[in-house]
């Protein structure tokens, strides 16, 4: 076999390497992608379910607002509902954007890396705003007792009044400790996505180092 043959014979190799290389990045892709897209199906499931929620609580909020069942007489007990409802408001419009801009988003494109970085912004505005939110809901719920006390000190001593008033408190404490230990304001969707994105660029730099 002289060299021309050898070269021949190496350049065979070299294609079948590159070709098996190539399917085997293909196949991986096609697996990250199916994950992602698992995954941004649940996540976008995830908001539409929160707009709903989010929106029965505003029109809750509205109607205490407009009817007043509870007869406030003062400006300042409707703080805390005012509170919830901005929060409520802003959320909405966060998700409800974010919804929209997620079904723009197609995972199947060819740059599959630029589909996931477009995910990742997409997904995290709302999540940075969620904690805000969360303040101000919590903040919401500790008030709202508190709204009431100036009428319980009419009818009750002060002692009456302050217990009344401390055990719905204790409840929102405890439900946002309850909240924050189980961990349900965690970003674990927001972790995929980034792991998925890790994944993709640590096979194309081995790529590249192959080729």
């Amino acid at each position: 076999m002289n060299i021309d043959d050898l070269k021949a014979t190496w350049q065979q190799y070299d294609q079948k390497l590159q070709a098996s290389q190539t399917l085997s990045q293909r196949i991986i892709e096609s697996i990250i992608a199916e994950k992602s897209q698992s995954r941004l199906s649940r996540v976008q499931n995830h908001f539409t379910v929160g707009c709903f929620i989010l929106l029965l609580w505003l029109m809750i909020s509205i109607a205490i607002l407009t009817g007043n069942p509870f007869d406030y007489q003062n400006s300042y007990e409707y703080v805390p509902v005012v509170l919830l409802a901005l929060s409520l408001v802003a959320m909405l419009v966060l998700l409800g954007k974010a919804i929209i801009e997620l079904k723009e988003i197609d995972l199947s494109q060819t740059n599959l890396a630029k589909a996931l970085k477009q995910v990742i912004n997409v997904y995290s505005k709302p999540r940075k705003f969620l904690k805000y939110a969360f303040i101000m809901m919590f903040s919401a719920g500790l008030l709202f007792p508190l709204s009431f006390l100036p009428r319980k000190l009419n009818h009750s001593t002060m002692a009456e009044a302050l217990t009344n008033t401390a055990g719905p408190m204790a409840i929102s404490i405890i439900l946002f400790y309850i909240t924050h230990k189980f961990g349900a304001l965690e970003d674990v969707a927001g972790k995929r996505f980034k792991q998925y994105l890790h994944e993709l660029e640590e096979m194309n730099a081995v790529s590249k180092e192959l080729y």
